[in-house]
């Protein structure tokens, strides 16, 4: 019985050690013309938001055609650029239990008054898990099923400049208007990694809604188009 203990010490030892982490990766717009709060750019032919929301470094965007005449999304001469390196947009669904990528077509019709909208994974060169966190913050779970709960928590967080985020790319997109060899307009949009954020994953889902339902639904308090996250275990890497 002397020895129980210990072992209890040891496998409350071992949870800990495999506890999952989430990194919050918040990005900002580097365009003026791009609106920082929405991250929405907006002129008389057209708007295109961006959302970076979701699991994983991926780009949705919604291209929205004011005009009475169709437009036209040239696939073909639009990309993205990380550093000096252009990547193809590609179209990446999600099929089954996994993410299907294809590329795209040449053209895309976008008739008058309508929007369409695709989703594009970012190929970062930056391993974002071994980046160190540099300081403590205090954090306040924003909970809209529960207005009074005041709870906040201590995270990690590491924030950057422009000149010295992990990663930086652009989106350019090219359009053509009336018909595929109408007049073509160019959009190059600038994006930077602002700051990382560092908590448990149980903090990150925040407050499970309805747990008597048995859906496992969390409130996800930090759902925001600035950001995107990923799990990963500590153990798994060295922090440089």
């Amino acid at each position: 019985m002397k020895y129980i203990p210990l072992i209890l010490l040891v496998v409350i030892l071992s949870l800990s050690s495999c506890t999952n982490l989430v990194r919050i990766v918040s990005i900002k717009p580097g365009t003026p013309s791009v609106d920082s709060a929405t991250l929405t750019f907006e002129n008389d032919t057209l708007s295109i938001k961006y959302n970076f929301y979701g699991e994983g470094s991926y780009l949705n965007l919604m291209i929205y055609n004011k005009l009475n005449v169709p437009i036209y999304i040239d696939w073909g001469s639009s990309l993205y650029v990380t550093g000096t390196t252009k990547h193809d947009y590609t179209n990446t669904e999600f099929y089954g239990p996994r993410w299907r990528t294809t590329y795209s077509s040449t053209y895309e019709l976008v008739p008058p008054k309508t929007s369409t909208t695709k989703t594009q994974y970012l190929q970062i060169p930056v391993n974002l898990a071994i980046i160190p966190m540099v300081r403590k913050i205090k954090v306040k779970s924003p909970n809209k099923y529960n207005p009074d709960n005041r709870d906040s928590f201590k995270a990690s967080q590491t924030d950057f400049f422009r000149n010295t985020s992990p990663f930086d790319f652009r989106s350019y997109l090219t359009i053509s208007v009336g018909s595929k060899t109408g007049t073509e307009i160019h959009f190059d949009h600038e994006f930077w990694i602002s700051n990382i954020k560092e908590m448990t994953k149980d903090q990150f889902l925040g407050t499970e809604i309805d747990p008597s339902s048995g859906n496992e639904v969390y409130s996800n308090p930090f759902r925001d188009i600035h950001c995107f996250y990923f799990i990963y275990n500590p153990n798994q890497y060295q922090t440089q």
